[in-house]
């Protein structure tokens, strides 16, 4: 009596595991195929693919940079090589009278690393500073005190969190921010990004 019951038991879990119903296929992925992820409705999305990128970002800085935000674009090649631009503004108010801005355009490379669940990636910006120092006064800006634009290099590196069954995604970076002709005005950047893959 208890072996027929047991014999039930073992067939009836069998049948279970290897039903289909709302069950993922199991999918063998080789060492070298290690950047494909298994999601529900039995599919296997790439966690890298040739796509564009388009991204909104905020964050903080150091060295009274104030409060950075911007948009890039980027485009993400099959070997894994990146490019593109990025337009970032850092506003920093003071005193109730100064404030201090500075806007960066740049351009960028970099290489992506899949990594599941997450994409790093290591890159380089180069771009232009501007800076831009201003007495307001009752909110009009009035007798602008400099007004440079200088030489930047940013490197930086990125993980990209993808959101699955969807083309959303979000990611944080961190960049050093560095002018050569302002050694001291240097500052790491922290940034949260959302955006979609296309």
């Amino acid at each position: 009596m208890l072996f027929a019951v047991g014999l039930f038991f073992s067939a009836g879990c069998n049948s279970f595991y290897t039903s289909n119903k709302n069950v993922p296929e199991t999918i063998q992925v080789n060492k070298e195929d290690s950047v494909n992820v298994i999601v529900s409705k039995n599919e296997v999305l790439p966690l890298y693919r040739e796509s564009i990128n388009l991204n909104v970002y905020s964050g903080a800085t150091t060295n009274d940079y104030g409060i950075g935000f911007g948009a890039r674009a980027n485009y993400f090649s099959p070997f894994r090589v990146t490019f593109g631009f990025s337009y970032t503004l850092f506003i920093n108010a003071y005193a109730l009278l100064t404030a201090n801005s500075i806007s960066q355009p740049s351009i960028e490379l970099g290489y992506a690393i899949p990594s599941a669940p997450f994409v790093v990636r290591p890159y380089m910006m180069v771009g232009s500073s501007r800076i831009n120092l201003e007495v307001l006064l009752f909110n009009l800006n009035e007798h602008p005190d400099r007004f440079q634009s200088y030489r930047t290099l940013t490197p930086g590196i990125e993980l990209i969190v993808p959101i699955f069954d969807s083309e959303g995604q979000f990611s944080f970076d961190i960049r050093y921010n560095y002018i050569p002709e302002l050694p001291t005005f240097r500052a790491f950047i922290f940034l949260f990004n959302v955006g979609v893959s296309l």
